[in-house]
């Protein structure tokens, strides 16, 4: 997941339109809600796969990630 795409929390102390059920009813809030869920997702399916793998496929990996986060591929 690329920085790119962060949603933030558009939930402010401040929120003209905020309410007891707010969360249940902003489509802004829903947006945030449902990247967070994809994060989360994203996230452990990598737990998983590293907790699977070899020595090698870590060096691989690792190697990938280097590559991705310094613009090369």
């Amino acid at each position: 997941m690329s920085r790119g795409d962060v949603v933030d929390n558009p939930c402010v102390k401040e929120c003209p339109d905020r309410t007891a059920t707010c969360h249940a009813e902003c489509e802004k809030y829903a947006r945030f809600a449902a990247w967070c869920e994809r994060r989360r997702k994203e996230r452990a399916e990598e737990k998983a796969l590293k907790e699977a793998a070899t020595h090698g496929m870590r060096r691989a990996m690792a190697i990938k990630q280097y590559r991705e986060k310094h613009g090369r591929k």
